[in-house]
């Protein structure tokens, strides 16, 4: 099984080498800035893949995988497709499936990191998780969202700072769940393309928040 732990930091170690690729095709550009967040995605979903063969543990990862899918599979497949497609088409960017082919958990990625931003997939994610880790005891266990934030010469506010304030508005606004978050920067390369273009441009920084839903 995947921890906890592991997974926040596999989360941001994708986030942070999509943001390389970028900058690598693009001759300069980021993520961020041109909001490519389907990138991202694909490189957490390998990430997490690929941490399956390094822990000799089997495991899978699709992309854009609908609501409905979710609940049925974590259900273990054993439901009427028809009960469970009322989620109006929503999907969740990233979902890790375990060694049995079944829903552990879901990712979210944003552009901007801001509860604001980020509200309504929690909102959506906790939602599942209430359903599905509750009374009828599915697989899915977590959610998380996952964001690219740059800083610049003028920027205010650090990364602490930053996340703390993520976390509380989190708490204070899903009291039935637990958050766990962590930040990972990196600076901006003095001779970089990027930098370069982007003067003011000083370091990049992964969040990862993963949530679950609290134990009576």
């Amino acid at each position: 099984m995947l921890k906890i732990d592991d997974a926040i930091g596999l989360i941001i170690d994708g986030t942070h080498e999509a943001n390389r690729k970028y900058l690598r095709m693009s001759g300069g550009a980021t993520v961020h800035e041109y909001g490519i967040e389907p990138l991202i995605s694909a490189t957490i979903a390998e990430t997490l893949y690929n941490s399956g063969a390094q822990r000799g543990e089997e495991c899978f990862v699709t992309l854009e995988t609908t609501c409905w899918e979710l609940v049925k599979w974590s259900l273990g497949g054993e439901v009427e497709d028809s009960v469970y497609k009322d989620s109006d088409g929503q999907r969740g960017d990233v979902v890790y499936w375990n060694r049995h082919n079944l829903p552990e958990g879901v990712v979210e990625v944003k552009r901007h990191f801001s509860f604001s931003n980020c509200e309504d997939d929690i909102r959506k994610i906790s939602s599942l998780l209430s359903r599905l880790d509750t009374q009828e005891e599915g697989t899915l266990k977590w959610g998380a969202v996952a964001s690219m934030r740059e800083t610049t010469n003028t920027s205010t506010k650090d990364k602490k700072a930053v996340l703390k304030d993520f976390l509380s508005k989190c708490e204070e606004k899903f009291p039935d769940f637990t958050f766990k978050g962590r930040c990972e920067e990196v600076e901006v390369e003095a001779d970089s393309a990027v930098k370069k273009r982007r003067p003011e441009l000083t370091a990049f920084q992964a969040y990862a928040v993963l949530f679950r839903r609290k134990k009576e």
